[in-house]
């Protein structure tokens, strides 16, 4: 997984646009300690040509210059360079011919000559940088949780072309799918990264469909899940069983659920204080199954990180994904965390 890294000032390009020498002269002698990378053009079409080498950040041009003009540049750059910040230095200060640029240029901000270079020129061009790359950093997350999402799209098409799919497993990643998008529309990176890894683990195990099975067996099965996982191997486990015989459900799916839910437990635990039961209940015709972690919480870790998602979105993948009821619940400094599944006893 590709991880954007923070931009900063060093990053930066600033191109200054004046035809004035003296004035860049200044700016020049100004900026000289700036973290970021100046470059200076006497004309508009020099500043074209720099953009064409560099990637720009702001641009600081002057309105009135000889030739290509301040406003018939920043025309240009919009055009061509949509993501660069531009700032105005201009003598202009008639208010129609200030709303008139900033409405036809996409100006960032403008300011009147004279102006003064600590509180206004240089405090406007660090706003600037900011703004560009909060801006690019969105593009590039945007186009991360894209080309992600397009993967999965890749694999659901796949399958909806394998007849031996079932209907219900290709529901299952469409919902998935859907939520990943709605993730990826809200730029949530910590949701859309969880979705992109229950669907990974989904389409790489595709949990199968109702079938009979001794209920026994499922409960050794699940707890070789835990003993077996080097992160919980220090934990107790305790079976609670008061059932004998087969039952129908979905099997796969139930493994595939209890080892995503003991993944929502802090991972810092490495077991220890870590505590899961697996308990039994007849109740008429049918057998509830409960997968239960319990692990001690002082800090609130659960809580602050459940589990880079919302608690309502845990809820409805276990709920609408593995037919599961999901509880959390705290006290005093245990959390606990449970999944409760209802089978059909087989008569």
């Amino acid at each position: 997984m590709e991880i954007l890294s923070e931009p900063t000032q060093s990053t930066a390009a600033v191109l200054f646009v004046d035809d004035e020498a003296n004035i860049l002269s200044s700016i020049r002698r100004a900026v000289i300690d700036e973290k970021y990378t100046a470059y200076f053009a006497g004309s508009g079409e020099e500043a074209l040509g720099i953009m064409e080498k560099h990637e720009i950040s702001v641009i600081v041009t002057d309105m009135r210059m000889p030739g290509m003009d301040g406003l018939q540049l920043l025309k240009i750059v919009k055009e061509k360079y949509p993501s660069t910040v531009k700032i105005v230095l201009s003598g202009f200060t008639q208010l129609s011919q200030v709303l008139a640029t900033i409405n036809q240029a996409d100006i960032f901000n403008f300011i009147a000559k004279p102006w003064d270079m600590e509180s206004e020129l240089k405090y406007v061009i660090v706003k600037g940088i900011e703004h560009y790359q909060l801006k690019k950093r969105e593009v590039q997350l945007k186009e991360n949780l894209a080309k992600r999402n397009s993967s999965y799209q890749n694999i659901l098409k796949k399958m909806e072309n394998t007849s031996a799919i079932r209907e219900n497993q290709i529901q299952h990643i469409r919902k998935i799918n859907t939520w990943l998008l709605d993730a990826i529309e809200r730029i949530d990176d910590n949701e859309s990264k969880y979705l992109a890894t229950l669907l990974h683990k989904y389409t790489d195990k595709l949990p199968g469909g109702e079938e009979e099975f001794l209920l026994s067996k499922l409960i050794e099965t699940l707890k070789l899940l835990v003993t077996e996982d080097i992160l919980f191997s220090a934990s107790k486990c305790h079976i609670e069983d008061n059932f004998e015989g087969k039952v129908q459900g979905n099997y796969a799916l139930i493994h595939f659920a209890a080892d995503c839910l003991l993944h929502l437990a802090p991972q810092s635990h490495n077991g220890k204080n870590l505590y899961v039961q697996i308990g039994v209940k007849e109740i008429e015709n049918k057998v509830v199954l409960s997968f239960t972690i319990i692990f001690n919480d002082i800090d609130v870790v659960y809580q602050k990180r459940l589990p880079q998602c919302s608690y309502q979105l845990a809820e409805k993948i276990f709920k609408e994904i593995m037919d599961g009821r999901f509880v959390a619940f705290r006290k005093e400094d245990t959390q606990v965390i449970q999944l409760e599944f209802v089978l059909k006893k087989d008569e």
